[in-house]
């Protein structure tokens, strides 16, 4: 969330625990929903678990985008959720690579 506020876009908090999305992002346009989740490395690959934390997936109409947030190298890519939602593990892709938002890329950690 930090990172978003210092692009310049406004976010919002859902106010009831029951919300399957876990903030509102506003880039300019209008307000869409976002669900947070950590990358994991599994076998040297950058890996977000899909699953809400009572184990059910995730359904095409829980948010508009999945921000992927890479602790450790501080990567973070803004991913259109009809690319990751209906999986329990998405793997983050090359072809993923294009939603990188912040840190640095493959190429450079190399």
């Amino acid at each position: 969330m930090q990172l978003a506020l210092e692009a310049g876009w406004e976010l919002a908090s859902p106010v009831s625990e029951g919300s399957v999305w876990d903030a509102l992002l506003n880039r300019g346009e209008e307000w869409e929903r976002v669900q947070v989740k950590r990358v994991w490395q599994k076998s040297g690959h950058p890996v977000v678990n899909m699953v809400r934390g009572d184990g059910v997936k995730y359904t095409t109409t829980d948010a508009e985008w999945l921000a992927a947030v890479e602790v450790e190298t501080g990567r973070t890519w803004l991913i259109p959720w009809p690319e990751v939602c209906g999986v329990t593990r998405k793997r983050i892709t090359l072809d993923l690579d294009q939603y990188l938002l912040f840190g640095p890329t493959r190429a450079e950690e190399s």
